[in-house]
């Protein structure tokens, strides 16, 4: 599986993220979570726990989320969560401040039996 635009994904995402932190600890949240792809950089950001924008670039201050495109893909359709790409791959790095975060907006909701 393959995602073409990332940004684009995750506009179209935007209002299940929006309601993944609404219902969570982070509902009043406000911050920005970058997503280095190596080859491409994102910058996510929330305003009182709701996404307000997808930039194409990371701000130098910004907490990031460091992973190739193919360990995104399976964190964004929630085939793996984070801890389970970091124990892969040494590639996969993240602030452990934002960490709790993503995890929320990206669960694992892909189980294989």
């Amino acid at each position: 599986m393959k995602i073409v635009n990332i940004p684009m994904f995750l506009k179209k995402i935007k209002p299940v993220l929006n309601k993944r932190i609404a219902s969570s600890r982070f509902k009043n949240t406000t911050k920005k979570i970058g997503i280095n792809l190596y080859k491409e950089q994102y910058e996510m950001s929330f305003v009182n726990g709701e996404l307000k924008s997808i930039r194409n670039f990371i701000s130098s201050n910004t907490k990031s989320l460091d992973i190739s495109c193919d360990y995104a893909v399976q964190l964004l359709l929630g085939f793996r969560n984070i801890d389970e790409l970091m124990n892969i791959s040494f590639d996969v790095t993240v602030d452990k401040d934002i960490k709790p975060l993503l995890n929320t907006l990206f669960p694992i909701y892909c189980i294989i039996k």
